[in-house]
């Protein structure tokens, strides 16, 4: 790839600044990841457990499907909410702000900060690196390898491209300069995108759950139009994710997949969105969207232009959840198209 460079840390000194503050060899450390953590929150947590080996992994609530697969194909214990009173430092990592880890407030312990999400909240802590510019947190923690001039191990190497593929909708939206570092990782580990691949996935493709939901989710459909460009709707009890990107397959544009399930017996909601590139480089913004309306119905929410969330607790019934985000989105669209239609 003649040209393209490696990604590089946006501010060399400050990612060192926060790496000297933890824990040498990650004793007393835990890194701590959001509610439903996904590929990139536990792929960068395993992926830098290899320079911090006595540290833990801990997640607020739940792990997604795909990160549970990731983990145990690995060998990696992800705890659930674990005490986090209990550990000397808390490296909060791939979450944008203390809601998205069931807290109004910072941790009552050391904390520190690692995200490549666009800043929502200022978190009052010195010991804080976030670079909306990288691809992933897993690029960020590839970064700090090749800062300390440390080879990245086999299993590191699985964990940190499974988050890179995540996050950028399986290459999706990589730049160049990412796809030559998830080269570097495959070679410098000697391993292949099919062993990452396994990794993620292992027997998922064929779980019959799986199959249900995503045809479920297909029957379910409501979808509205301004223009050509299509925003659908559905509802499932499991998969939301995966089904949303299905829907996209299938014809959408935007798709909206909200968890019906026995969650929303208990008012626990869970959305996913996603959306297709051409909207994304107009400038429709999903996870922008889902972070400025979750606060409305009492929920968390964001995420990146093409792939965003929302969840938590809610009164407000899902129906109407669903129906006022697509709304919205319509709306946003619509005021897209006009002005690409007028910069012509």
């Amino acid at each position: 790839m003649r040209g393209v460079k490696l990604p590089q840390p946006k501010d060399p000194s400050a990612l060192r600044r926060l790496m000297g503050a933890l824990p040498r060899r990650g004793k007393g450390l835990l890194l701590y990841l959001h509610q439903n953590a996904d590929l990139d929150a536990v792929g960068s947590a395993i992926g830098l457990k290899g320079i911090l080996p006595h540290s833990k992994i801990g997640a607020h609530q739940s792990v997604s499907l795909p990160a549970k697969q990731l983990a145990e194909s690995l060998g990696e214990v992800v705890e659930v909410d674990p005490p986090l009173e209990g550990y000397r430092f808390v490296l909060i990592m791939d979450t944008s702000n203390p809601s998205q880890i069931g807290l109004e407030e910072p941790p009552p312990v050391s904390f520190g900060i690692l995200d490549h999400h666009q800043e929502t909240y200022t978190w009052p802590t010195p010991h804080i690196y976030v670079d909306p510019s990288a691809s992933s947190t897993s690029e960020i923690v590839c970064q700090y390898y090749r800062l300390k001039r440390t080879p990245v191990g086999e299993r590191e190497a699985k964990a940190l491209v499974a988050g890179i593929v995540g996050d950028t909708a399986k290459f999706r939206y990589a730049s160049p300069g990412t796809l030559l570092q998830v080269i570097h990782l495959l070679k410098g580990a000697g391993i292949t995108m099919e062993d990452v691949l396994n990794t993620i996935e292992g027997e998922e493709y064929f779980n019959y759950s799986r199959k249900i939901a995503h045809l479920k989710a297909a029957q379910r459909l409501r979808y509205r139009a301004v223009g050509d460009q299509v925003v659908a709707v559905s509802v499932v009890s499991s998969f939301e994710a995966t089904a949303a990107r299905v829907l996209l397959v299938a014809g959408a544009d935007v798709a909206l997949v909200g968890n019906g399930g026995k969650r929303r017996r208990s008012k626990e909601v869970r959305i996913s969105a996603r959306a297709k590139p051409h909207l994304v480089n107009l400038g429709l913004n999903l996870g922008e969207i889902m972070a400025e309306m979750a606060p409305k119905y009492g929920l968390q929410g964001g995420g990146h232009p093409p792939a965003a969330g929302m969840n938590g607790r809610s009164e407000v019934p899902l129906s109407r959840i669903l129906t006022e985000l697509q709304e919205e989105i319509l709306r946003r669209v619509e005021m897209l198209m006009k002005g690409a239609g007028e910069g012509e």
